[in-house]
């Protein structure tokens, strides 16, 4: 492990008071649950594989987008469509975070009217599984749309 990750365990440990061990529990629980996301990302969104919501996504799935019900199979009915209008290939994120059962990711992506959009994608992870999402999509202008000089990505 290099020193920054030493150092950056040790402030984390010393602000929350927890043993290095328990820091390093969480590191890796942080790391598990971005990857999963990750995963399931690239599997549902970027290859097509529709079994990948039964593989990453948890039964009593909770959806919070109005357009998507809850559980497993309204996430299937969603995909069908919306991976229709895009070919496969790699998902162009270009943000991550995640903190303890709560990974972000912020990606650039297209609608289905194939107008540019920006999206920041939320899930909770639970025992391995995605148990919970939140999404908040935004419309990419050009640049001589937007009231400053500063593009979305």
């Amino acid at each position: 492990m290099n020193a920054v990750i030493l150092v950056s365990f040790a402030l984390f440990a010393s602000v929350f008071a927890i043993t290095g061990d328990e820091c390093l529990t969480r590191y890796q629980t942080e790391e598990d649950n971005l990857k999963l996301v990750l995963s399931f990302y690239d599997e549902a969104f970027g290859q097509h594989n529709i079994t990948a919501v039964d593989k990453y996504i948890s039964s009593d799935y909770i959806q919070h987008n109005p357009h998507v019900g809850d559980g497993q199979q309204p996430l299937k009915d969603f995909l069908v469509p919306f991976n229709a209008i895009k070919t496969k290939g790699p998902v162009d994120i270009r943000h991550t975070a995640v903190s303890g059962d709560i990974v972000w990711l912020h990606l650039k992506t297209t609608g289905f009217n194939g107008e540019p959009l920006a999206i920041v994608d939320i899930f909770r992870v639970k025992d391995g599984k995605i148990v919970e999402h939140w999404d908040v999509i935004q419309e990419v202008p050009t640049l001589s749309q937007s009231k400053n000089s500063h593009p979305m990505f």
